[in-house]
């Protein structure tokens, strides 16, 4: 993903009105104000990439919210950008064997029909994933049920998606911009191991 830029550099990503609006509901609903959202819009369609996409960046802070039928954590990063995780309120979203999914079925230390789901406003992945936390087994076992939404792309193909190894389960989207033709993987990664889990968008 690129680098970020200026919103005064030349659009290379296009937003349609209604995009847009659902970004602005989104950022409104999650806490973001208006002139920060606007900034990272900008931003977005002039080619930056926001500190919550990139995959490394860490949060400055860490907050949870009621979203009704889940709890929501939300993750501010420096450039105002946000990520959120939704998990269901039946689960101990501290649990470290369930950090990064909702909606798993359980039976001892396997995990199936787990929805591993990310969300930044513009850029939404999400993938069903079951997995096992045996001591000194940690492994993924399937993965299947990929979903994403990437605003600002013409077209969007699926460039990976699966098991690279046993501890991962990854899915690339490739996305086709359109003011300025050019191509941008975007990921979402579940990863196991110390009978924990994890989950990275980049």
């Amino acid at each position: 993903m690129p680098a970020a830029a200026s919103a005064s550099a030349p659009a290379t990503r296009s937003l349609d009105a209604a995009t847009v609006a659902e970004a602005h509901a989104f950022f409104d609903r999650y806490g973001v104000s208006t002139a920060t959202a606007d900034r990272l819009l900008g931003e977005y369609e002039h080619g930056g990439t926001w500190l919550a996409l990139t995959g490394s960046a860490r949060p400055v802070s860490t907050r949870s919210q009621d979203d009704g039928d889940a709890l929501a954590t939300v993750s501010t990063y420096a450039d105002g950008s946000i990520a959120v995780q939704r998990d269901e309120k039946a689960v101990d979203v501290s649990d470290p064997r369930l950090r990064g999914v909702s909606g798993c079925s359980k039976s001892g230390t396997a995990y199936s029909n787990c929805k591993a789901e990310m969300w930044f406003g513009l850029v939404a992945m999400s993938f069903r994933v079951s997995y096992n936390l045996q001591s000194g087994n940690n492994r993924v076992t399937s993965v299947y049920g990929a979903t994403w939404s990437i605003g600002g792309s013409c077209s969007t193909k699926q460039q990976y998606f699966g098991r690279p190894n046993s501890k991962v389960a990854r899915l690339d989207v490739l996305a086709q911009m359109c003011v300025i033709p050019h191509s941008e993987i975007m990921w979402l990664q579940f990863s196991v191991g110390g009978n924990k889990t994890s989950l990275t968008m980049g």
